[in-house]
């Protein structure tokens, strides 16, 4: 850019931005909703862990015949979100408003939300009865992300409804020791709900390796400490698969891995409010026994 530019190649414009205006119904029966509260989100940074950002400015309420309006909307890719109403968050969009607009309209029909149906098994293919399973939401436009959680049940079924459509991190725990699955034994994968649909998952180690470990750390290791293991996998944002393995009086046992080549950390904070960490990477073959040692180390230290 010059810092003397040509007075007749400089153009500024200036607009009075686009109106959005439209209406909130009840996707099931097609029924107005009065009150739900309407917000215009734009898209975050790629390499920012919000993928919507808000408008403060840009925030109304619908009237008892459904229809909301907002004013002076800037031009670009943005969102509506609909909240506060009987049915779960529902997000609008992405959706481009660019020039000559003035005015937008837009219908937005609030739905039941997603659905996740699952089991939960061990290496062997049995179910795991009344064992932990959390669903962390990683993208839904809300000041704080949800979490939700569940109990399988005999047959290791567990459920979730309602869901806000986007990313989450399926997480399983078994609690207590178990045949196939050491004490505090788990594993997380990325799943991606949708509006009025259900999602299908099992969650059950598929592997025929085991791997067993030991964990060196000048000090005093806490009660509860966990190994994350992370297979290979895409490069992203968020880890797609993870397994971990509770470690107990410095050891610790992750049967039915997949073959590949490993990450395996582990990172806590003690009770001093220090950070202390170790990692590794190791081959994992199709079959078989593979050892693995951790050295820990406070950071900075």
């Amino acid at each position: 850019m010059s810092s003397n530019p040509v007075p007749s190649e400089l153009r500024i414009e200036l607009h009075r931005g686009v109106t959005l205006r439209g209406f909130v119904v009840d996707a099931a029966t097609g029924m107005a909703l009065a009150s739900a509260r309407v917000r215009r989100f734009t898209p975050g940074s790629e390499r920012d862990a919000q993928r919507y950002v808000p408008d403060e400015n840009s925030a109304t309420r619908t009237d008892a015949a459904g229809s909301f309006r907002l004013e002076r909307i800037p031009f670009g890719t943005m969102f509506l979100v609909v909240d506060e109403t009987e049915r779960p968050l529902t997000i609008d969009g992405p959706f481009d408003v660019s020039p000559p607009s003035s005015t937008i309209e837009r219908t937005i029909a609030v739905t039941s939300g997603g659905r996740i149906v699952g089991r939960f098994l061990d290496g062997e293919g049995r179910p795991l009865a009344q064992q932990r399973i959390t669903l962390y939401a990683l993208e839904t436009p809300v000041d704080e992300r949800p979490i939700h959680r569940a109990e399988t049940d005999a047959d290791g079924v567990f459920r979730f409804e309602q869901l806000v459509r986007g990313l989450y991190h399926l997480q399983g725990s078994e609690i207590g020791a178990g045949a196939s699955l050491a004490v505090g034994a788990g594993m997380l994968r990325i799943v991606e709900v949708e509006d009025g649909r259900t999602l299908e998952v099992e969650l059950r180690p598929m592997g025929r390796a085991t791997l067993t470990g030991t964990v060196d750390f000048d000090g005093v290791l806490p009660d509860s400490l966990r190994v994350d293991l992370q297979p290979p996998q895409p490069v992203g944002q968020w880890a797609s698969s993870v397994s971990y393995a509770g470690v107990r009086d410095g050891t610790f046992r992750a049967p039915f891995l997949e073959a590949g080549d490993w990450s395996v950390s582990v990172f806590y904070i003690d009770k001093d409010g220090r950070m202390v960490t170790g990692g590794t990477r190791v081959q994992v073959p199709e079959e078989g026994t593979v050892e693995v040692r951790l050295t820990l180390a406070v950071a900075g230290e």
